[in-house]
């Protein structure tokens, strides 16, 4: 209830803030509070926005099934499926074109106008950011509806990443795999997570992790946050325009890893979007990303901070920009 309470004082502050008279406008003595007349955004183009972001981003590789083979994506990941490791629902192999489906994210950028985010189930099973060195989609597909591929051996994916040292396990999204998931991270325990070199289209050594994959759709190598903080819940405050049917607000971790969190709640009765799970470890630095979809391009918001007890994100001046752009702007403030 006190958190509540001094949640409800503080955006009083900032509506004190965001309102003022003029001299065509009288105000009434006593508390202003924001116009909830204002007619909200639409909510479509950004709901619809999910699937076509990721979809667009699929890249396609085909190959004879039972004869495997090493695929490079665009961003550097390297996938290896060994021969006669693809498998129809009857254990035998199949003697037919595959075709091995690839997304991979390796920037918050993407990660975010896609609405994915790094959140997921910690030892104790509540939801928190975990930091990313890497997000994947990898699906197998066969032109005949009769067959369903099964795995007899790991598909290898190997990721670039310039952050040496660290400790990674697989996070998986056990939920739902399909390439439209709202995605929550799930650690594998069964998946080990070790660091590797190949060598790269010139020649040069490319430095990176490896895993090894039996469970198809979405995969992150990922970490724990190790901040031994105490955590909170912050939240977030845009202008009437906006509620969860039409945005969403991330935080995104000024980190060397990636970690994202995507707000859970939208609060209808204090109009905020709340981190709700209270795992935002105080100190930590980073930005308040507003973002929604309208007339095909992207309008956002940011403002940094540095997470307090309760900290209360305000994003109220948009920008409106095409993907890439937004892409850039978003990949910035990292």
């Amino acid at each position: 209830m006190k958190s509540h309470q001094s949640l409800f004082v503080t955006l009083l502050g900032f509506i004190f803030i965001l309102c003022s008279c003029s001299e065509d406008h009288d105000c009434e003595e006593g508390v202003i509070t924001l116009p909830n007349s204002v007619n909200l955004l639409s909510g479509i183009e950004y709901q619809e926005n999910l699937l076509d972001c990721r979809l667009s981003r699929i890249q396609t590789f085909t190959f004879p099934g039972f004869e495997g083979g090493v695929f490079n994506g665009s961003q550097g990941t390297q996938i290896t499926i060994p021969v006669q490791s693809i498998l129809d629902q009857n254990g035998n192999p199949i003697d037919q074109d595959v075709t091995l489906e690839l997304i991979e994210m390796y920037q918050p950028g993407e990660i975010i106008a896609c609405q994915l985010s790094t959140d997921g189930l910690s030892t104790t099973n509540i939801p928190e950011p975990l930091l990313s060195e890497g997000i994947y989609y990898l699906n197998l597909t066969v032109a005949d509806p009769d067959i369903t591929i099964t795995l007899a051996s790991p598909i290898s994916v190997f990721s670039p990443s310039s952050n040496e040292g660290l400790i990674l396990n697989q996070f998986n999204s056990l939920s739902c795999q399909e390439v439209d998931c709202e995605v929550l991270w799930e650690f594998n325990p069964n998946a080990e997570v070790f660091p590797d070199t190949i060598e790269g289209s010139a020649g040069e050594t490319v430095t990176g992790y490896r895993t090894f994959v039996t469970i198809l759709g979405w995969i992150s190598k990922a970490r724990f946050n190790p901040d031994g903080s105490d955590r909170t819940i912050i939240y977030n405050k845009a202008t009437a325009q906006y509620d969860g049917s039409n945005s969403d607000t991330f935080f995104l971790y000024k980190n060397e890893s990636v970690g994202v969190s995507k707000f859970a709640r939208y609060n209808d009765a204090l109009d905020v979007f709340s981190e709700q799970f209270g795992q935002i470890p105080m100190g930590s630095d980073g930005t308040f990303i507003l973002t929604t979809v309208q007339e095909g391009d992207y309008r956002f918001s940011t403002q940094a901070r540095q997470v307090e007890d309760g900290t209360i994100g305000l994003t109220t001046q948009t920008t409106d920009s095409p993907e890439a752009q937004f892409i850039t702007q978003i990949n910035s403030l990292q």
